[in-house]
This record gives structure tokens, sequence and C-alpha cells, in this order.
């Protein structure tokens, strides 16, 4: 009978909807077969610190669900014993266990205790019990009851072990989902930015070169307004390009404290007065290979993401350590590697988020802020950014109990390199008579950056392409070569390594309104689009002066 019951048992436990509908059938074997009929499952929670107890057999469900949601297992030695276990154990009569909490054994009326652990090879899911209360009294098992309850419990972990994969697989596939949608929109989004940047570039120099003739006229306050809305639309496509990955990075070795700790002074004026900021950094060197002024972009989203979530006395609290991650810690994150890592805490108490908010958290164009507070991509900004430099984002909250974003950046072995206390100087005069090679496959963008470099007295050459640029490179003395990076056909990139190949001595200035993945990290010098006629020709100089230095 024992063997036909339990054949029946697995047959139907192989077709149970959910956790729920399996415990119903296993009460109903357990009715039938032994002298017990309060059975339940204990299964630790992700965090292994709380407890789920499935099972709908006991004395007042809703009181129970209420204090499980209150147990912490890491502080209850009780219940940590059964997450342990290899072999099942029995406890008499729980008011004489001396690890019961014996305020819960009154309320329920715990008598007896059976626990079978549930093992899926080397993994412990947790106890099934069995259990009975005052109304029954104790009641110790048979051999037979012990073992049929052996069997149950090989057969309830085999099916919570299907649910976990099931539920694991449509996780990483609703993930994976959630990254090819972000990715696609991250490449949308940088081919936007891209041509933005192009007529960005284009309404700047030009305003900038009309300001320099209308000084005095009346036109000059709508010259302004067009400028400053050209700077503000800057920002958003530097925005935009951080969420895509489509920005070029100046990666070198530095202390991620320092880094901190300047990044604090400029962002405190954005900060009430009222509200506290506090650092607690690490006393060692927290070396990272990045681009700074990218991750001084990170900490003052997060901090400023802080300051708009709490109240006028809140509190926000950054923090800097050296940390080692394991192949457990780092199971749900994606193209991450184990290993030493710089870890950067950005705490406050504010509001807090419930779970919805924080699944969503960083998807673009998602706020919680309204709608005229900001756009939406703060956030996506900063996971686009901490990807782009091989690292990661956790974020932890609740309601009410503030939130916690956790950024983790691989260490660097190396030594950061020796920074001199004094900045270059700006040269006085931004004029030269040399020669430069504009090479972009835009006419305006061509014409504008041309009409900037021929006012300021050096000899311009135009291309369109790369065939084109190398025809003319061969022909005229070039003394720096300004080029596009994406381009159609043959790109900037590859311009560049043919060029310096055939001329070393040449000087080379990539421009960049969006750079595909490939073309992110390079060694040229580069310029960002829009840029200001200023900006280009401080950067042409420095060339100039590094070549005759």
């Amino acid at each position: 009978m024992l063997g036909t019951e339990l054949l029946k048992l697995s047959r139907t436990l192989h077709g149970a909807r959910d956790l729920g509908a399996m415990m119903q059938c296993v009460r109903a074997a357990c009715q039938k077969i032994t002298r017990y009929d309060r059975v339940y499952v204990m299964v630790a929670a992700p965090d292994k610190r709380s407890i789920e107890v499935i099972g709908y057999i006991l004395p007042d469900t809703d009181v129970v669900r209420t204090r499980v949601a209150a147990i912490a297992l890491d502080k209850d030695p009780f219940l940590q014993q059964f997450f342990t276990l290899s072999e099942p154990k029995i406890i008499p009569d729980m008011r004489l266990d001396p690890l019961a909490d014996q305020k819960q054994v009154e309320i329920f009326g715990s008598r007896t205790l059976i626990t079978i652990p549930m093992l899926n090879g080397d993994d412990k899911l947790g106890p099934l019990s069995i259990a009975t209360f005052s109304d029954q009294g104790v009641i110790l098992p048979t051999d037979v009851e012990m073992d049929f309850f052996k069997q149950v419990g090989s057969l309830v972990a085999v099916v919570i072990a299907r649910f976990r994969a099931e539920k694991a697989r449509e996780e990483l596939e609703a993930k994976l989902l959630a990254t090819q949608k972000l990715e696609a929109l991250g490449r949308l989004a940088g081919e936007v930015a891209h041509d933005f940047n192009n007529l960005l570039l284009i309404i700047r120099g030009n305003t900038e070169l009309a300001a320099d003739e209308l000084h005095g006229h009346a036109a000059m306050p709508f010259i302004e307004m067009i400028r400053d809305a050209t700077i503000r639309a800057s920002g958003l496509s530097r925005q935009l390009l951080a969420f895509s990955k489509g920005q070029v990075l100046t990666p070198r070795v530095l202390n991620l404290n320092p880094l901190v700790e300047n990044c604090l002074k400029l962002v405190r004026d954005l900060v009430p007065k009222s509200i506290t900021i506090q650092k607690i950094l690490t006393p060692h060197n927290v070396m990272i290979s990045a681009d700074s002024g990218q991750l001084e972009q990170v900490i003052m989203n997060l901090v400023i993401n802080a300051r708009d979530a709490v109240a006028e006395d809140g509190r926000i609290v950054i923090e800097t350590q050296l940390v080692f991650t394991d192949e457990e810690f780092i199971a749900n994150e994606t193209n991450v590697s184990p290993g030493r890592y710089a870890l950067l805490t950005v705490t406050d108490n504010g509001h807090g988020m419930d779970m919805e908010t924080q699944r969503k958290i960083f998807e673009p164009f998602f706020s919680t802020k309204p709608a005229d507070k900001g756009t939406g991509l703060g956030l996506a900004v900063v996971q686009g950014i901490i990807s782009q430099h091989h690292g990661y984002i956790q974020v932890y909250s609740e309601l009410n109990m503030g939130t916690t974003f956790k950024v983790y950046l691989p260490i660097c072995e190396q030594r950061a390199p020796e920074v001199g206390s004094k900045l270059p100087a700006r040269p006085d005069d931004l004029h030269g008579t040399e020669t430069i090679l504009v090479v972009d496959d835009q006419e305006h963008v061509k014409t504008t950056v041309s009409t900037v470099l021929t006012r300021a007295g050096y000899h311009v050459h135009t291309a369109g392409d790369v065939r084109t640029a190398l025809a003319i490179l061969e022909k005229a003395n070039i003394d720096v070569l300004l080029t596009d990076i994406v381009m159609p056909g043959a790109n900037g990139l590859s311009l560049a390594d043919s060029a310096t190949a055939l001329y070393p001595k040449l000087q080379i200035l990539l421009m960049t309104g969006y750079a595909p993945s490939h073309f992110r990290e390079v060694t040229w010098a580069h310029i960002t689009k829009p840029f200001t006629p200023t900006e280009l020709l401080l950067q042409i100089k420095a060339l100039l002066n590094k070549n005759i230095a």
C-alpha cells in the first residue's frame, strides 16, 4: 500500500501547478497513510536571511504569515539547524526543547515536530515539517511513518527544485528580453545622438561665429537664447550617449577616494545645507582604471537622486571600500567576473522604493519625479557608464526606510601616474598658420569647422571620405588630421592608423558624436561633438604645441 500511494503521489506532484497545490496533495497523502495531517515546507529566501512557509494546514494561516514575515533566519538558531540537516530530526515535545522560542510554542500550541531534510544534490532546500499541536498532543512517529515521510521529502525536493529551475529560467528569459530591448533602444539613442550632435555642432558653431560679428547688435539677445538652448540640448545628448554607452572613454589609473572628495565639493552646492552629507572613505588606496569625468557624473547623479528622495533634514552617506566578490555573489549579474572590486556606496534615509519601482529604476525615461523635474535618464545614464567601465550597480530599498546604491568597479593593480600640481597654461593666442585636413561626411559640419579654423589663420583642406583624405595627405603637407570617427565605408580610426603609418609626425584629433562599442577606448586625442570654436582651437593648439615640444 505504501509503495502504491507514493507512486500516486509522485504522479500527482508531477502535474502540480504551484507549491501550494503540491502541499495540498502531500497533506492528503499524509492523512491517508499516517496519523499526521499537518505538513508544511520551509524554504530559505534567496538572501538566506528570511524564510517562506508553504502549506495551508496550520491552525491559523494568517497569524503564521505575519509571524514568518518577521523572522530573521540568520538570527534564529532554532530555525537555522533545520537548514543544515542531512538526516531527519524529531523533537518529541517542543515545550521541552531548549532552543525553541517558548512564547511561540505557547501561541501555536506546538507539540511534536518532525523535520525531513529536502536535498537536491548538495543543495539543502529546507525541511519538510510534520507537526502536531495541542489538539492532538505528542505523537511519536513509527518506523513506517518515518519511511513514508523520507520518501515524501525526496519527492517534494524534486518538485521544489523543478519549480526553482523554471522560475530561474523565466527570470533569465525576462532579463535577457529586457537587455535586448535596452540594447536596441541604446543603439537607436546612440544613432539619434550622432545625428543630433552634428546638427548641434552646426548650430552652436555658427551661433558663436555670428556672435563674434554682432557685438552690440540688437540681435544679440536672440543669439544668446540660441546659444543657451544648444548648451541644454548638448547636455541631453550627452545623457543619451551615456545611456547608449556610445561615448569615447579616456581611461586612466586613478584613486577613487580623491575623485569622490573632489566631486562632493562640487555637489555640495546642489544639496540644501539642511541635508547632511557624510563620507566614509576607506584608508586604503582604491585604484581603478576609469574616465574621471564619467565617474564624476555617476557620483553626482546618485547624490542628486538621493537629495530628491530625502526630507529637508535628511542624510546622505557616501562610502568607499575594497571588496572581493565570488561566483555566488555575482550569479545574477551578466558579463561580470569574480574578483577584487572598488565599492562605491551612496545611501539615503529617504522615502525608499517598492519592488516594482526597483525593477524599473534603470529603465530609460522611467521616473518617479514630476514630469518637469527630470528626463528619467539619470539612473539609466549611471548604469550605462558603469557597464562601460566593466562594473555593475545594485540597488537596495524599502518603503520609508531609504535606498542604497552600490557601484562595483574592477580594481586596477597599477599605480596612478604622478600628477603635477599645476595644470597646463591656456595659450593666450589660439591662432595659427599650420595646415589642417578636416574629414567629415556631413557637408555643413565640414563648412562650420573649416570656417572656425580659417578665421583663426589655419590653412584648411576638406574631405568627405577616407579615400579622398588619403589622396590629399599624399599631395599636401598636413600638420593635423581632424577626422570624424563614424563615417560611411571606412571609419576615422582606420584613416588615423593609415595616415600615421605613412606620416609618423602627423597629429591626430578625432571628432565624435557617437562611438560604436569597438571604438570607445582610443589612444588618439579626441573632441566630443558638439564643441565650441574655442574648445576646438584649444585642442588644435595643444596638439601643435605638443609636436613642437
